[in-house]
């Protein structure tokens, strides 16, 4: 018997090994969490490759398009045959397109692709970007991920601020369903240079009970809602960064915010991922998932503003 397609995860597609990745992970997630996948590939009109295909005409790109989702459709076929499947087609920018799809579904799952420094500096990637601007989770996988990678480890790394919640739930929930534990994580940094205006060791253990009693709070609210699963809260005086790139070796994923904190600018860049949340998606080793902050004020473009084309995919 099928999933339903209602909230499926959608996953963008390129033709690439990473997005076959992505395909094989999203279609596991759609068996475990009994929905569908919708496979989303993003085509620039020709104008944008005037050097590289001169020869190829509009239609010819989307039929690149069309075949691109028909490969992905037999491996999420593969991986999980009793998972409903959609796919599309659709000429615009991959980073708005997945996110607007993503209005529609449970979470956006992307393929992340190794580049060098420099390119991430001053061009960013296309997971930046959708994680940017999505509204509901995004999962980046890498090159390292397998379906066989299987920890029973899940991590919740929060900052004590209001998206914290929303970032426990997700971990619970991915947990409940994939009979993992949780490790909830908050770390904490003072920079040394602070060190001679105050005693650090006094502010550490003012901060573990302050923290540590807030976010307690929070699980407990929460814990009602996942029974079968097992939580436990480590406190630690580090590099949130650094800390959670190593823990990523062991685990099945990590779940963390878009935001990192508030800021007086947050206002204006409240659509970008915070620096810890970016270097993640950059050096995690194991599957990142990242949760959106609603931004008072902003909404998406509408989804039916885009011009999609359907495929059939024999689902």
């Amino acid at each position: 018997m099928r999933t339903t397609l209602e909230r499926p995860i959608v996953v963008g597609v390129d033709g690439s090994q990473d997005a076959t990745r992505a395909v094989e992970f999203a279609a596991l997630e759609a068996e475990r969490l009994r929905c569908g996948v919708w496979i989303v590939a993003a085509v620039h009109e020709i104008a944008a490759y005037p050097t590289v295909a001169p020869f190829l005409t509009g239609e010819s790109m989307l039929d690149v398009g069309r075949g691109i989702v028909a490969d992905a459709s037999r491996v999420a076929e593969r991986h999980a045959p009793t998972v409903a499947l959609d796919a599309s087609v659709v000429v615009g920018a991959a980073s708005t397109i997945l996110a607007e799809a993503g209005r529609q579904g449970r979470m956006v799952v992307l393929g992340h692709r190794d580049t060098d420094l420099l390119e991430h500096v001053f061009t960013g990637s296309t997971t930046i970007g959708v994680v940017g601007r999505s509204t509901c989770p995004v999962v980046s996988v890498p090159a390292s991920w397998s379906p066989d990678r299987r920890k029973g480890r899940i991590i919740a790394a929060v900052d004590g601020s209001t998206i914290a919640p929303a970032v426990l739930s997700c971990a619970l929930e991915a947990a409940a369903v994939d009979d993992a534990d949780v490790t909830v994580l908050h770390y904490w940094d003072v920079n040394e240079l602070y060190s001679p205006f105050g005693d650090i060791k006094a502010a550490q253990r003012e901060w573990e009970t302050t923290a540590g009693a807030r976010i307690r709070t929070m699980l407990t609210e929460l814990a009602p809602r996942y029974p079968g699963v097992q939580a436990r809260l480590e406190l630690e005086y580090a590099r949130p960064a650094d800390a959670l790139v190593r823990r990523s070796h062991d685990v099945d994923r990590i779940t963390i915010g878009r935001h990192g904190g508030s800021t007086l600018l947050a206002g204006i860049i409240a659509l970008a991922p915070g620096g810890v949340a970016r270097a993640l998606l950059q050096h995690a080793r194991c599957p990142v998932e990242v949760v959106p902050t609603p931004v008072p004020g902003v909404s998406p473009e509408n989804l039916d503003d885009v011009a999609a084309i359907r495929v059939e995919t024999g689902a």
